[in-house]
C-alpha cells in the first residue's frame, strides 16, 4: 500500500493505536448477526486525532489493529468512522474488498445476486494523488458514499433503504444493512452519532 501514502495520511489519518469504542454482537440469528459498533471517534471536533474501527464479518468483532498496521492486515472486513466507511480493497487496504449497493431488501438478497454485479474497489485518488471527494460534503469517496440520506433541517442521517453487497479483505460474500446511526450499546436509539446498529450474514 505505498500508493499515495502522504496524501492517504492527510485524509484518512494515520492514529498508530486502536480505536477505543466498542463493537459488540447483539444477537445471532439464523446466520444473522446484529451488531453494534461505537464508531463516534470522539465526536466530529475530534474524529481526526482518532483511528478508525475495523470490524471482521467472519464474527462481528473488532481487529485489533491501526491506521497504520491495517494497511498490511486482510482480518478486516469493514473501516468505520463517523459516517465514513470503506472495504479492505484497492486505495482501502491489501485485501480482495469491495462493495456495492442493491435496491434491494436484506431478506431478499441472495449469492446469486453477486453473479450479475460489478463490486467496486476502493478509489480514493486520482493518478496524481488528488482525493476523489463528495462535492457537497467534501467527504472522502468510498464504495459506501451513499449508505445514508442526510436532512439539512434536523441534521440527522438516515440509512438509505437497501442492502449492500460485501466482499471481505480475503473475498469472502456478505450481505449487510445499516439499521441506525444513533444507536445505544443495548440497541435501542439513542442520541449520540456514530453508534451504528447494523445486521450481515455471509453469503
Amino acid at each position: 500500500m505505498s500508493r499515495c501514502t502522504a496524501a492517504r495520511a492527510t485524509a484518512l489519518g494515520a492514529n498508530d493505536s486502536v480505536a477505543a469504542g466498542k463493537v459488540s454482537v447483539l444477537s445471532t440469528t439464523a446466520g444473522v448477526i446484529t451488531l453494534y459498533v461505537d464508531a463516534s471517534a470522539g465526536g466530529m471536533t475530534d474524529a481526526p486525532k482518532n483511528p478508525w474501527t475495523f470490524i471482521s464479518l467472519v464474527d462481528g468483532s473488532k481487529v485489533q489493529v491501526t491506521d497504520l498496521t491495517s494497511l498490511e492486515s486482510t482480518a478486516w472486513d469493514l473501516a468505520i468512522k463517523r459516517a465514513q466507511i470503506y472495504s479492505n480493497g484497492g486505495d482501502g487496504g491489501p485485501g480482495a474488498g469491495g462493495a456495492v449497493w442493491l435496491e434491494k431488501a436484506f431478506d431478499e438478497v441472495t449469492g446469486s445476486d453477486a453473479s450479475d454485479t460489478a463490486f467496486n474497489a476502493e478509489t480514493f485518488f486520482d493518478a496524481e494523488c488528488t482525493p476523489n471527494v463528495e462535492l457537497t460534503t467534501g467527504a472522502l469517496y468510498t464504495t459506501f458514499i451513499d449508505w445514508y440520506s442526510y436532512d439539512e433541517v434536523t441534521h440527522f442521517l438516515t440509512p438509505a433503504p437497501g442492502t449492500y453487497l460485501v466482499h471481505g479483505g480475503t473475498g469472502k460474500l456478505y450481505k449487510l444493512a445499516f439499521e441506525s446511526y444513533y444507536a445505544t450499546p443495548s440497541g435501542g436509539m439513542g442520541a449520540a452519532s456514530g453508534a451504528y446498529l447494523m445486521k450481515f450474514k455471509a453469503l
